[in-house]
């Protein structure tokens, strides 16, 4: 007995060890190939989605691979059964191999029934995780609309189809169960009735045989079970598998080492065209030529929709072009190298990005070992002196992604993140575009602060934040209509930048404008 308490022990520290193991390695392997996927093919998917293959559907793949080798542990135990009771009587063991056939056959429609149930479940949850990720995404928006309800009716809709299919599921187990156990009973009867007619069959032979079967049934019967229940988690398997074969596909080479030199004279764009997947016949870019010397500040501006956050993309190596070059020093980087690239280079966009954690440790990620006087002088080269009035100053939570800042202090907090790494390309996509004129003003102030010491790409729709750049290019539909410094391109009567100044009241509209304006006589 103390023997069996210690196996029992070890058996049941050990599979869940082996279990977990299992679903470590299946997440590590999926989540390294979502990774390591290249970003154009990243932005078609939706995070949602893969969240839900990363925390429902790998439990499922490890309980379908667990379940399989419960299988062949009881396969075996029911040959044992079936070899000892065919050294008993070989007809009374024939009869229940025949009625074991007929109730496999009479159970396969159930089966058939189970794997597309068990892909619903998948498919119903996947829809449930997208829904709470939307709502969570949106809450803001949606209490501000009063939206409350409509949006707890929606969610409680998914919830119940999500519900819905694993009862499906369990009946449908249920169903099959109940299919074999009541088979199994009148096989069992059936060979006592055909027992009692033999006289080989001594009435000590016939009490062994029916503790065999009365053995064996339970053992046919969970042999069933468990394929079926490895039927019904196969989608879990099936969507992990697609998924990685989809990233996998995707994967962006890597070099090792460090084979891209430091920029020291200008990183440059040489007749760049790009086009997203799926979008074939609408090019974003087309033609592009710019070159970005090295420690000026160059603004890229147009109206929104004229490729500046996709060239922005090409930039800093997260988008290979569909034609053309990216190049630094004049040498040509590859695609292998554009992940060594993107160490050397910073992004602050728009939409900041911010751990629930302190300010230290979001700075941190982007220098890790940096020292304090360090992160003091990237947050004071931002403008982020405001850190140190902080409760706890760099010890400070700023709540989930940053909300306890105001949002220019998370633009200034993601600056001091960005110059930590001593970049050789700083590039602003848009980075005070959802400012107020004060906070926007503060940006402002820390990005001409930059001036000289970074090599800096601002882009804009909003020219006062540019006026100060040492050139100026126009974005429209894709193409770089024009360039300079601003003097120079507002001095241009009819130029694109005069036009968006105009229209932004930076500068007096062309003369032609103001006589379409006033009105004729009548």
């Amino acid at each position: 007995l103390i023997a069996s308490a210690a196996l029992r022990r070890y058996q049941a520290v050990t599979e869940p060890r082996i279990y977990e193991s299992f679903n470590l390695s299946q997440r590590n392997r999926l989540f390294q190939a979502l990774t390591d996927a290249r970003w154009r093919h990243s932005v078609n998917e939706r995070a949602a989605n893969n969240i839900h293959l990363l925390t429902e559907e790998i439990p499922r793949l490890g309980a379908a691979a667990f379940g399989l080798v419960g299988l062949v542990s009881r396969f075996f135990l029911v040959v044992i059964h079936l070899i000892v009771a065919i050294l008993l009587s070989p007809l009374l063991t024939g009869f229940v191999a025949l009625a074991g056939v007929v109730l496999t056959v009479a159970t396969q429609p159930l089966v058939k029934r189970a794997r597309q149930r068990g892909r619903k479940v998948s498919l119903a949850y996947q829809d449930l995780y997208g829904s709470i990720d939307e709502h969570l995404a949106g809450l803001k928006t949606i209490k501000a609309h009063g939206l409350e309800e409509s949006s707890v009716r929606a969610f409680e809709g998914r919830s119940a189809a999500a519900a819905d299919a694993v009862v499906d599921v369990t009946r449908n187990e249920a169903n099959a169960a109940f299919v074999m156990q009541a088979g199994s009973a009148l096989a069992l009867t059936g060979i006592v009735w055909v027992a009692l007619g033999l006289d080989s069959v001594t009435p000590a032979g016939l009490v062994l045989l029916l503790y065999l079967f009365a053995r064996l049934v339970p053992m046919l019967t969970g042999l069933q079970r468990g394929y079926q229940g490895i039927v019904n988690k196969l989608s879990a398997v099936e969507l992990v598998e697609e998924a990685v074969a989809r990233f996998s596909d995707e994967r962006e080479a890597r070099l090792r080492g460090d084979s891209v030199p430091r920029a020291r004279g200008a990183i440059e764009l040489k007749d760049v065209s790009f086009r997203y997947q799926g979008a074939e016949d609408r090019p974003v870019l087309r033609d592009i030529d710019l070159v970005v010397p090295v420690g000026r500040t160059t603004a890229i501006v147009g109206p929104s929709g004229g490729g500046k956050s996709t060239l922005a993309d090409l930039l800093i190596g997260l988008l290979s072009p569909a034609a053309g070059a990216l190049l630094v020093d004049g040498v040509e980087l590859t695609d292998d190298q554009r992940p060594l690239w993107r160490k050397r280079v910073s992004y602050v966009s728009q939409d900041i990005f911010m751990f629930h954690a302190s300010v230290r440790e979001n700075l941190v990620v982007a220098r890790p070992g940096a020292t304090e006087e360090q992160l003091w002088e990237a947050l004071e080269s931002a403008s982020a002196g405001f850190v140190r009035e902080l409760p706890e100053g760099l010890d400070t939570i700023i709540g989930d992604r940053g909300t306890k800042l105001s949002g220019g202090e998370r633009q200034r907090v993601a600056l001091a993140r960005a110059l930590l790494r001593e970049p050789d390309l700083l590039v602003l996509d848009e980075a005070t575009s959802n400012l107020d004129s004060v906070n926007e003003a503060r940006v402002q102030e820390a990005i001409a602060g930059l001036h000289g010491r970074v090599t800096l790409v601002v882009i804009a729709h909003r020219l006062a934040t540019v006026r100060e750049a040492d050139a100026i290019h126009v974005m429209l539909d894709g193409r770089i209509v024009e360039s300079g410094t601003w003097d120079e391109l507002c001095r241009v009567e009819h130029g694109a930048l005069r036009t968006l100044a105009a229209a932004q009241g930076l500068v007096a509209p062309p003369r032609g404008a103001l006589a379409a304006a006033e009105p004729g006589p009548d």
